[in-house]
């Protein structure tokens, strides 16, 4: 990547407690600069706005109105913001439920440099511009295996982009895991806002995630066993918040620590999560054993699994990652997705448009809709269902491989 191509980070701050801040992101091929005044902001976005990203900080008196800066970085077409707050300032009010997606972010300070970086790194690529280059690749991608996770492990499932089937497929491991090879397991739904565990599984209760908060620093087993539903497959799920009101009173960690905890309850805990870079995303992947990361063969959603698998590099992420191809029968050719993101696909999945909204629309995983395999896309689930367990693939003849299985639940209503 050139030096004019590079995502330029603006620093509109007068800090020398920022100093480090600047030459991390300088250390990390990230063109950063300081802006001492508005008009030189104004003059850099006239230029760079479409490839900036701003970091403003708000913590100090500067040479700059604070309201006059975040305007002029919000005006069409508005530039990725990291908010920098003094340590009791109150936090931003979320946009309403039917806003364009922000792309801002914020962080308290005193905050760590790491952390820093790392939120400007996920600004950069939730932006949709280019991290810098890592080494060149060669022309065939090598094969790399993950590493076979056996014994209790937490499963995050993760998406570059929504749309991709990510909570489809979660649900269908999570089901699988239990039905295939008798394993116990939780299916925690992360994506706060806009979680869908509930709807695919077709399951109901005001329990959730939220009822944690006020135990989030004394989580034990009873507790964690309160908020848990049932499904009849056997699968333990952890609800989304049933008010979004309740998001934002959720404590950053608390995601992460309840994953880590049930992590001694079950044999696999299945997080399904949200397509972002916020900081409890990131925590949650760092506490994976496994990073299942699902992706589609088209263009827009290569592009933003090449941004995240680059960043997954840079934090040490990538060893623990396997690459799921949904709806793999259509667009681009696997190959040259492979080529173009830089790793193998894991595990290919067809497309079953009709099969999918079926099964959605009755709250019902496919996996449990076709208990004989009879299709393609029921074998497809089962082989990734296979290579997170460690096991070997299920037969389709009403057997499985495992010693123990318990027999496939399957609603009165399917015969």
């Amino acid at each position: 990547m050139s030096a004019t191509d590079r995502p330029a980070i603006l620093l509109f701050t007068a800090s020398p407690a920022l100093d480090p801040l600047e030459r991390a992101l300088q250390a990390r091929g990230l063109a950063a600069v300081r802006v001492p005044t508005a008009e030189a902001g104004r003059q850099l976005l006239a230029t760079r706005r479409g490839r900036a990203i701003a970091v403003l900080d708000t913590t100090r008196p500067s040479p700059y109105s604070f309201a006059a800066v975040y305007r002029l970085l919000h005006a069409p077409p508005a530039v990725p913001t990291l908010v920098l707050l003094a340590e009791n300032a109150p936090p931003l009010s979320p946009a309403p439920p039917d806003a364009a997606p922000s792309l801002d972010d914020y962080a308290r300070l005193p905050a760590p440099l790491e952390e820093l970086v790392l939120r400007v790194q996920a600004l950069v690529v939730r932006a949709g511009l280019s991290l810098p280059d890592q080494p060149a690749l060669a022309s065939s991608v090598p094969v790399v295996e993950p590493p076979r996770v056996r014994g209790r492990q937490v499963v995050a499932m993760f998406g570059p982009k929504g749309g991709v089937g990510r909570s489809t497929i979660a649900t269908n491991l999570a089901v699988g895991l239990v039905q295939l090879y008798g394993k116990q397991v939780v299916l925690v739904d992360a994506d706060l806002w806009f979680g869908d565990v509930s709807v695919l599984l077709d399951l109901h209760s005001n329990r959730s995630l939220a009822s944690l908060i006020p135990v989030a620093d004394q989580l034990d087993r009873e507790l964690l066993r309160t908020v848990l539903v049932e499904h009849p497959s056997g699968v333990q799920a952890v609800l989304a918040p049933p008010d979004p009101a309740l998001v934002e009173t959720i404590p950053v960690a608390l995601p992460a620590r309840v994953a880590e905890a049930y992590r001694d309850l079950f044999d696999h805990v299945v997080i399904d999560t949200h397509p972002s870079m916020e900081e409890y995303i990131l925590q949650l992947l760092d506490a994976a054993d496994r990073i299942v990361v699902v992706t589609t063969p088209e263009m827009s959603s290569i592009r933003n699994t090449a941004q995240v698998l680059r960043l997954a590099t840079a934090l040490h992420l990538r060893d623990k990652m396997l690459l799921v191809l949904n709806r793999a029968n259509s667009g681009i050719q696997v190959e040259h997705l492979e080529e173009t993101v830089g790793m193998r696909v894991d595990v290919s999945i067809v497309s079953a448009g009709r099969r999918v909204v079926e099964a959605a629309n009755h709250g019902l995983p496919v996996l449990l809709m076709d208990p004989l395999g009879k299709e393609q896309i029921t074998r497809d689930l089962g082989r990734l269902v296979a290579k997170v367990a460690g096991e070997a693939e299920p037969r389709w003849d009403g057997r499985s491989s495992a010693p123990e299985r318990r027999p496939l639940w399957r609603p009165p209503w399917t015969g």
